[in-house]
């Protein structure tokens, strides 16, 4: 029992770390937008290069300085991975990391017949509560802020309702 109130604590105060600021972004000028964006892709390609072996590997290999990817401009000298790469074995972009090693694992609806297993860590999944915020913040400003609604997804046994098993 005590274990399971201290993951909902925990997953709470994640969404709570997340949330603030959520509700501005769609709003934000495109030079604080662009700035936020850079600055986050920065932080995930030092993640990746740090705990991903397919990004160690291609760094390596291709002799690539994650500092040198500053933003989104940069992306465009990295090679694109095919599918198939991924298809082939997931686990090389699987983070290494404790939240890697902890990842829900989920697969694509497969729209081009070949479905793709990919990883998401927990405190993303938490994350992207406070991330619809944004979304939810439109509506609300574009219908009233009287508004009120409930957001409702019908689909058998989908990403969706795996992910909400997990916020359970």
């Amino acid at each position: 029992m005590i274990g399971q109130s201290f993951k909902r604590l925990y997953g709470n105060a994640v969404v709570l770390a997340n949330l603030r600021g959520q509700t501005g972004i769609p709003y934000l000028s495109r030079e604080k937008l662009d700035a936020l964006r850079d600055r986050r892709i920065r932080k995930m390609v030092r993640y990746a290069a740090k705990n991903v072996p397919f990004y160690q590997d291609l760094f390596q290999k291709e002799g690539i300085d994650p500092r040198d990817i500053r933003g989104a401009e940069d992306l465009a000298s990295l090679p694109l991975i095919d599918k198939e790469v991924v298809r082939r074995d997931p686990s090389l972009f699987v983070s290494r990391s404790r939240q890697g090693r902890k990842a829900i694992p989920f697969v694509t609806s497969g729209s081009t017949n070949m479905p793709v297993e990919f990883m998401h860590d927990q405190q993303s999944l938490l994350a992207n509560i406070a991330y619809g915020e944004r979304e939810r913040e439109v509506v609300r400003r574009t219908c009233g802020r009287d508004l009120k609604y409930r957001e409702v997804y019908i689909s058998p046994r989908s990403t969706r309702a795996k992910v909400w098993d997990f916020y359970q």
